[in-house]
């Protein structure tokens, strides 16, 4: 079909139903371009520890929309910067 994406690597296992949980008009989270992790994560693959609003400005918490989300599922959207 002309009109439709490939699959990005990054949704690659992904099953179909799942889709809709961010492509669908009246899914609570609703597609957009995330933002990088504008660091490395090289010893920092545990994200909550420093964003899970505990920690003193100026590390922002994630938003309410990622409640109930593990460490390990940051990466599937935002995108990490590569180690130096």
């Amino acid at each position: 079909m002309p009109n439709i994406k490939a699959v990005p690597a990054t949704h690659e296992g992904r099953p179909n139903e799942t889709c809709s949980w961010c492509h669908d008009k009246d899914a609570k989270v609703q597609t957009v371009t995330p933002k990088a992790t504008p660091h490395v994560l090289q010893g920092r693959e545990a994200c909550l520890m420093c964003h899970g609003g505990t920690m003193p400005a100026p590390m922002k918490a994630v938003p309410e929309s990622h409640e109930g989300r593990e460490s390990n599922t940051c990466a599937w959207c935002h995108v990490p910067k590569p180690p130096a």
